[in-house]
């Protein structure tokens, strides 16, 4: 694992993506989970009852769990470019970068303004609409390296919403320097349907999928400083510390293969189910032993199950496109949706969508929430929806 975090790991072609499969039996005890419930309580008592743990405060998450939620990803989005910028006659002048939805804060970003790249920022979203006054598009010609981070923020899925993409993609295709164009997989479907994307850009690149060491080395980076160091982090159910390995270096709990398998190797997915499954050890009672309680509340976290998300509604049409529309544009204001999709008018569903933790607001924005996207993602492909790649 060592050797993993000194030496990046490049990109690779998103058709080379795969997914890390869940433990064996992970499966069948979430669809029977619900079952068993309605019959009878489980006989296998946990290592410390749930009702004696709370969630654990911000102020500890942070701790052990601090942004920025993409892990190593800067580094090895560097490892994946510079050798392409210094190539005196590179197959493309374009780089396409096609990351999984729900990523906010910021990658592609970061890596420009660490390595001092020009970014070129979307145009207001209600300009791509205008039926009179198209967004004025920068001149993209210049020296080094032009970075357009989040190409789902250039258009809306409207009949008038796609014509400053266009041009955009025009200009790219004849401009004269590097250029790196970030997309969430999302929107790269449409717009390589929509638009042909596809023929203009090359075929894109993605992050090797977070396997359970790769979760597990990069998780245990996070929690190694001094200030940290002084929590374990030990599995409800069972007592085991997930951070431990063995003699032959595997983990002795398969916490982290469920934690890969379940975020489908995203990263921020992973973060954001990481920090939700942390507790707090509450007060257990006089008659509680020492071991259950962990020897010292005050430096143990207890990991607790990793949650569901369901959808509301019943397969309601209304939910599902109000979901995948937020996840193709990477968040929409309320008028937006309304503009992307009129069949939700005055509904109740974004309520309800928000109070089932599928969906948040940041600033005017509603954006699907990252732990809760395997569940979505899984709802759309069970209505039908086309799919991303990743």
């Amino acid at each position: 694992m060592a050797d993993e975090e000194q030496q990046p790991t490049p990109f690779e072609p998103t058709a080379s993506y795969t997914k890390p499969s869940l433990p064996t039996d992970e499966f069948l005890k979430r669809a029977l989970s619900k079952i068993r419930a309605l019959f009878s309580r489980d006989s296998d008592e946990p290592y410390i009852a749930n009702e004696k743990l709370t969630r654990a405060d911000h102020a500890i998450l942070d701790k052990v769990a601090p942004r920025p939620a993409y892990g190593p990803l800067v580094e090895e989005l560097q490892a994946t470019l510079q050798p392409w910028i210094e190539e005196r006659q590179p197959r493309s002048h374009i780089m396409t970068i096609v990351l999984p939805p729900c990523e906010a804060d910021g990658l592609l970003e970061e890596w420009a303004e660490r390595h001092g790249h020009e970014i070129l920022s979307a145009p207001e979203r209600p300009s791509l609409i205008s039926l009179v006054h198209e967004p004025v598009l920068k001149d993209l010609s210049g020296d080094g390296v032009l970075v357009i981070p989040r190409l789902e923020h250039w258009f809306l899925r409207h009949h008038d919403g796609l014509g400053t993409l266009r041009r955009l993609l025009a200009a790219i295709d004849l401009v004269d320097r590097r250029v790196v164009v970030g997309c969430n997989s999302w929107a790269w479907e449409f717009v390589s349907k929509a638009v042909g994307a596809n023929l203009i850009l090359p075929a894109p690149q993605t992050f090797r999928p977070f396997d359970e060491k790769r979760l597990h080395a990069w998780i245990s980076h996070l929690t190694a400083t001094q200030e940290r160091r002084e929590f374990s982090f030990k599995l409800s159910q069972s007592g085991k510390d997930v951070m431990t390995v063995d003699e032959d270096g595997n983990l002795v709990s398969d916490f982290f293969k469920s934690l890969a398998g379940r975020s489908l190797g995203i990263p921020w997915v992973a973060w954001h189910l990481w920090r939700r499954c942390l507790r707090a050890g509450g007060e257990t009672g006089e008659e509680a032993s020492v071991d259950e309680r962990g020897a010292d509340d005050a430096h143990t976290l207890w990991v607790a199950m990793l949650e569901d998300f369901l959808l509301p509604g019943s397969g309601d049409p209304a939910v599902l496109l109000s979901l995948h529309a937020l996840l193709l544009h990477g968040g929409l204001t309320i008028s937006e949706l309304r503009l992307v999709l009129p069949t939700v008018g005055e509904s109740n569903v974004l309520s309800a969508l928000m109070t089932a933790g599928l969906v948040y607001r940041d600033g005017s924005l509603l954006k699907c929430e990252p732990a809760a996207y395997p569940s979505i993602r899984e709802g759309l492909s069970s209505a039908g929806f086309s799919m991303d790649s990743l």
